[in-house]
């Protein structure tokens, strides 16, 4: 269908998108969470476990034919809506388009461009974009521009790994926490030596990534709270992009090691020469104190120097230790687009939280209210 200088193809088959795909990702601007290999994992996986249906919408140049634009997104199900969403369902961290970098389309024309994808699904009740990033490899996002947008409850925290990056971080630590940070490697040490190491796409890497699965499944049970690789959904989305194909993952996987024996481990994906760390787990035991999953981040921030990467990225979320490390976080966003009553119900919700996230001391009086809790100090407005 034609959309002013546009022209959309919506696909429910990855494998029909696969030619036009390939051809725009050879020289698209994109993050790490729209690379092809990932969006292959993530819909081969979600697809089998019947988890979303894909849908993948491919933007070609009227004038040229050739393919401008990439939006990989699906089709799902939650609490009896049907909801339009990128290829993420807690496992994508940032939301952009795959996009040629000399394609500059106006708010406009992706406002045209969504309202088609939308009336082109019968049955949609409402589309949802979630974490939307300002930047897609240097270039504006052109997502970030449509009206309507809303922050996203968590932010996104980078440590940039340029001339002086340590030094500056530890005078952003301060001598104190500096200070912690070796009394608690020295009293790691004591328990062996410590090694570092990085694999990607090997047995290895499914042994580390094995390890970090049974770690987070004791820690969080002791916690209570939810873990995703609970779910065997996506801890086979999670094995499938570890192990890779033909010997080569996007992933990589890192560990830390006392006396050959784990006591930490993460996964990542590498790209752009960013490594984007996205899961992680430390184990339960004699080596808490040393807190070992902090010293793998500091051990992995030097590998990554080492190896000539621009960035470390701790993604999205609200963990304290990114706070720890991370040159600076950046605001992530979210949009949402009823298409039926039913998805104008959800959006009014919607937006009601979105308010209440600007007022805490009325959020926290609303739960408090709920639970039938007595009104304690209000938190500080960040």
């Amino acid at each position: 269908m034609s959309l002013g200088p546009f022209r959309l193809a919506l696909h429910r088959d990855p494998a029909a998108a696969l030619r036009d795909w390939q051809e725009l990702s050879r020289s698209a601007a994109m993050t790490a969470f729209q690379r092809p290999d990932w969006l292959a994992a993530w819909y081969e996986v979600t697809s089998r476990h019947k988890r979303a249906e894909p849908l993948i919408a491919i933007v070609h140049e009227l004038s040229s034919g050739r393919p401008v634009m990439a939006l990989p997104l699906c089709l799902h199900g939650k609490a009896g809506e049907r909801i339009i969403s990128f290829a993420d369902l807690r496992v994508g961290d940032y939301a952009a388009p795959v996009i040629a970098r000399d394609v500059h389309p106006s708010p406009c024309d992706l406002a045209r461009i969504l309202a088609a994808i939308g009336r082109a699904v019968p049955g949609a009740d409402r589309i949802h974009l979630e974490k939307i990033v300002s930047e897609v490899a240097g270039q504006p996002n052109p997502l970030a521009r449509l009206p309507g947008l809303e922050p996203h409850p968590f932010r996104s925290h980078l440590v940039h790994l340029g001339p002086g990056w340590r030094e500056a971080w530890h005078r952003a630590l301060g001598a104190a926490h500096l200070k912690e940070f070796r009394r608690k490697r020295r009293h790691l040490a004591e328990r062996g030596p410590l090694t570092f190491l990085a694999v990607s796409g090997d047995a290895e890497a499914l042994v580390i990534f094995d390890w970090l699965v049974a770690a987070r499944r004791r820690r969080f049970g002791i916690l209570g709270r939810d873990d995703i690789l609970a779910d065997p959904v996506w801890h086979d989305f999670y094995r499938t992009a570890v192990a890779g194909s033909a010997g080569s993952s996007c992933m990589s996987m890192i560990a830390l090691k006392v006396d050959g024996a784990i006591v930490a481990a993460a996964c990542g994906i590498v790209h752009d020469r960013v490594y984007h760390m996205v899961l992680s787990a430390f184990g339960q035991g004699m080596c808490d104190r040393a807190s070992p999953g902090l010293l793998l981040v500091e051990d992995a921030l030097g590998w990554a120097e080492r190896s000539g990467f621009e960035a470390f990225d701790l993604t999205v979320g609200d963990e304290p230790y990114k706070a720890l490390f991370a040159s600076g976080t950046s605001a992530v966003h979210e949009w949402m687009q009823p298409l039926s009553l039913r998805g104008r119900a959800s959006a009014l919700v919607w937006r009601l939280k979105v308010r209440l996230r600007r007022h805490p001391r009325l959020r926290r009086l609303l739960r408090q209210i709920r639970w039938r809790r007595p009104l304690g100090p209000a938190a500080p407005v960040a």
